[in-house]
């Protein structure tokens, strides 16, 4: 692969991420996520089995929190797609003009539903005290289940002009780009049975990986795979698998991100009480994850290594705490 042709995937990756369609599901998905792996009831279970008083509290604040941050990215892509409305009109006709009114008018409703969560939330979270706990999981759940079935609904037929103009306006870049050389696959595959062959799980791997970026330039490197590919492909490959390995992270439940976390000290030399406690103050995992990672899915698996953290250290014999 050139380096010209991994610019050129670098441009119109971006292009697609920044697009408003692209946004919108992507937010439907992390608010389903969320729903999933944060307010769903086991979770609950699971905590008050396994985790500290302090880390149960912690974790509530902490939802409430990511739920309001959801609406906050929700409003600020509705009003991103809003704004960016008229950069795609001079392309369209009359008719389309009128229809992206409309899809104004519908993208100003979410708007005032994200409002509305936000503001509900907030009310919930001054009277919470003294509410049962299954309902401060049950409730922001609902509110964000509604936003995202609302979002899904309204954003069908919110940017149907957007992606004509988009599509119109990106003709002249696709046919015009080059062809790729059909190595990023098989690079990408090579990264993927070397980080499974050598290291446990997806939580090592990622720790791994991450250390394997420059963090100043955002860049990859590792000299047998540059050695044996060309660099931008070698680079492109472990972005790839550094990606993917996020997205099983935060998809993945508490407990079972718990067990991870579990043999991944067990596996290293030092002392277990010495390696978490080192986690829990540096908090160093926060620099694994990758660069563009969106702040929804950043929270998510952040607020679940901190209560996973707690939980392990508790399960230390007595005197190493």
């Amino acid at each position: 692969m050139s380096l010209t042709r991994c610019l050129w995937i670098s441009k119109n990756q971006a292009a697609a991420d920044s697009h408003p369609c692209r946004s919108f599901d992507r937010l439907i998905f992390l608010f389903h996520e969320v729903c999933d792996s944060v307010f769903d009831p086991s979770v609950l279970t699971f905590l008050t089995q396994n985790a500290p008083a302090y880390a149960i509290a912690s974790y509530r604040v902490r939802q409430h929190g990511l739920a309001q941050l959801s609406l906050r990215v929700a409003s600020d892509t509705v009003l991103h797609s809003i704004a960016g409305g008229s950069a795609f009109e001079s392309a369209l006709t009359i008719r389309h003009v009128v229809e992206s009114s409309l899809s104004k008018a519908k993208a100003g409703f979410l708007l005032l539903v994200c409002l509305i969560g936000r503001l509900g939330l907030w009310i919930f979270q001054c009277l919470s005290t003294g509410i049962p706990r299954r309902i401060q999981f049950w409730l922001p759940a609902r509110v964000l289940s509604t936003v995202s079935s609302t979002m899904s609904y309204i954003s069908r037929g919110l940017l149907e002009d957007s992606v004509m103009a988009f599509h119109v306006s990106e003709i002249h870049t696709v046919s015009t780009s080059p062809i790729g050389d059909g190595s990023e696959s098989s690079v990408s595959d090579e990264v993927r049975r070397a980080l499974v062959r050598v290291l446990p799980n997806d939580i090592s791997r990622m720790i791994y990986i991450g250390t394997l970026r420059d963090n100043n330039t955002g860049g990859y490197f590792h000299p047998d795979l540059a050695r044996r590919f060309t660099l931008p492909a070698a680079d492109q490959a472990m972005l790839v698998c550094h990606q993917e390995i996020y997205e099983r992270l935060v998809s993945l439940e508490l407990e079972d991100l718990t067990d991870q976390l579990d043999i991944y000290f067990g596996s290293l030399r030092g002392a277990r009480a010495r390696s978490i406690g080192n986690w829990r103050k540096l908090q160093a995992y926060r620099a694994t994850i990758p660069i563009h990672a969106d702040p929804i899915s950043a929270e998510i698996l952040f607020m679940k290594i901190d209560v996973a953290l707690a939980i392990l250290e508790t399960r230390l014999p007595a005197g190493t705490q």
